[in-house]
């Protein structure tokens, strides 16, 4: 390699689970099943295991394709090399763009979920300040703030939420999944397209 990664920009590879967890898990956790369930029923669960197989070969495809470019360690740069200056540099605007708009509306259902369940009748500006300044100063703390941070939010995950669906397991009643498969693929699809966005 020409450029090795400077060791503050690096993590322990176990890191990288929690990155993608928090990567992918967002507001939408809140109200994904009355979605998911809308268009597929009872089926919805083979959408979310559709949306699975495609993440798993997107993520596959990503990393052939960082593995055939060892020399060149940033997407931005593989854009380049692959589509050439100017559409590389069109692609890279795109990616920059969707991140951007992405995080202004994970930003904006925090600050509903906040005003909504927690301080109804909080100033809204004052809400945003706050939350602003808490994601400056974890950004600016660096790369590795970020992964520890979204660590804990993995680890808070796992200790609380996963025992409140244990919980319930008593009160389920696995025949209410039958029949199986008496949706169409359009409404299993719809709800796979559902799934993506949450």
């Amino acid at each position: 390699m020409k450029n090795p990664v400077d060791e503050k920009h690096q993590i322990s590879p176990f890191l990288i689970v929690p990155l993608m967890y928090v990567s992918m898990v967002g507001v939408g956790v809140l109200n994904f099943q009355r979605e998911l369930a809308e268009h597929a029923g009872y089926n919805a669960y083979i959408s979310v295991v559709l949306v699975g197989i495609s993440i798993h070969i997107i993520l596959w495809m990503i990393y052939n394709i960082l593995r055939s470019n060892q020399e060149i360690l940033d997407v931005t740069t593989i854009n380049k090399s692959c589509f050439g200056k100017i559409a590389g540099n069109l692609i890279n605007l795109a990616i920059v763009l969707y991140f951007c708009v992405g995080a202004y509306m994970e930003f904006r259902a925090y600050i509903e979920v906040i005003q909504v369940w927690v301080f109804p009748s909080m100033n809204m500006l004052l809400l945003c300040t706050i939350l602003l300044l808490l994601i400056y100063y974890t950004v600016s703390g660096g790369f590795r703030s970020v992964t520890a941070l979204s660590f804990f939010g993995l680890l808070i995950t796992i200790i609380f939420i996963i025992p409140e669906n244990l919980l319930v397991l008593p009160y389920t009643h696995p025949l209410n999944m039958m029949p199986l498969f008496n949706h169409s693929i359009t409404d299993i699809l719809l709800s796979s397209k559902s799934m993506i966005y949450q």
